[in-house]
């Protein structure tokens, strides 16, 4: 089945991008799903194309029921083709029905509503871990470090006597902080 539109629903501006330079390629028209649910009759071959959450593409069903699918491009942030086989599986399309998926992007100031929540949450979410790991990350290395260097251990040079050994075996692995008086 041939393609005469390309139908999209975008929600921070690259799907409706990328609609724009596949309806330039093809030579035939793309508009947002809103409008073409109003413009064009029903059974018209279409590409549908959207932005993946949780690897549906989104506006698929409306456009479903209404037009005859010719291929389906989901726009998400994950690597191009890595979301293929999953949104396959959660829009069940056919398989006669081709279906892609693209790397797009996120723009935060265009989100809205419960999207623009939930990438905040995972966001910070995300920089929080990233941050205590990093510092566990420095405090590791501050445990090596002090392992390694002042026990010299394998740096093929005399160990420190046993009394400065057993120093620094009761010693805390971090300085004592001392009160000021």
């Amino acid at each position: 089945m041939n393609a005469t539109h390309i139908v999209y629903e975008s929600n921070t501006g690259f799907t409706a991008r990328y609609a724009a330079m596949l309806s330039q390629k093809l030579g035939i028209p793309a508009a947002p799903l809103a409008q073409a649910l109003k413009s064009l009759p029903a059974g018209t071959p279409v590409i549908h194309m959207g932005w993946l959450m949780a690897s549906s593409v989104a506006g698929y069903k409306k456009a479903a029921k209404r037009f005859a699918i010719a291929a389906v491009i989901g726009v998400g942030l994950g690597d191009t083709g890595a979301q293929d086989d999953a949104a396959r599986k959660a829009c069940k399309l056919p398989a006669e029905v081709p279906v892609f998926t693209v790397q797009g992007g996120m723009d935060l100031a265009k989100l809205r509503g419960p999207y623009k929540f939930a990438i905040k949450l995972l966001t910070n979410y995300a920089n929080s871990n990233a941050e205590e790991w990093y510092a566990e990350w420095l405090e590791m290395g501050d445990k090596l470090y002090a392992k390694y260097m002042f026990d010299r251990v394998d740096m093929n040079e005399a160990k420190y006597p046993q009394w400065w050994s057993d120093v620094l075996n009761a010693a805390p692995d971090k300085p004592v902080e001392v009160a000021a008086e």
